[in-house]
């Protein structure tokens, strides 16, 4: 009947309704995590591309300090007025090398954490698109509920005009 059609039909609008409403909502999510995402990655890069330069920087540094730490512990031997201050210098320098080791170990770790940090985002990324690819396939199967819900109707105003027309041809 003509009422079961279009009760259907409400049916069938709510739920694409409902569907279209959900999708559209998950893919605005989807596009702000993305752009959050990528913000980040791209925040993470050029930390790591300054990690990188200063620590090509200290082992620049590093390496002159170790070409010219014979020369400067000679130096200190030299200079050094009485034994206890030798042991001073020594200290001191033994101190300042400590140091060197403690940032390059440090930025070592840093490095590490922020690789670690791109790689999971770039999975929750990789996520993301996974949903995005089942949100279109969602939007595919609404096209075709919506397109069997058309001819649906169709098929029922067909299906009604066929009747009245009988009617009429039955009447005359």
């Amino acid at each position: 009947s003509t009422s079961k059609a279009l009760d259907e039909k409400n049916s069938y609008e709510s739920q694409i309704n409902v569907l279209e409403q959900e999708i559209s909502s998950r893919d605005a999510l989807i596009s702000q995590y993305n752009t959050l995402i990528d913000e980040t990655i791209a925040g993470i890069e050029g930390k790591e591309a300054e990690i990188d330069a200063k620590f090509d920087e200290f082992l620049d540094r590093l390496r002159i300090n170790y070409e010219e730490g014979f020369v400067n512990y000679l130096v200190l031997v030299l200079e050094s007025n009485s034994f206890t201050e030798y042991l001073m210098n020594t200290e001191r320098t033994a101190d300042i090398l400590e140091y060197d080791r403690t940032l390059m170990s440090h930025m070592e770790e840093e490095k590490t954490t922020l690789s670690n940090q791109k790689n999971e985002l770039e999975q929750a990324k990789a996520a993301l698109e996974e949903e995005r690819k089942k949100l279109d396939a969602n939007k595919a199967d609404l096209d075709q509920k919506r397109n069997q819900l058309n001819q649906y109707i169709k098929q029922l105003e067909t299906d009604k005009a066929k009747e009245e027309e009988l009617m009429l041809a039955s009447i005359e």
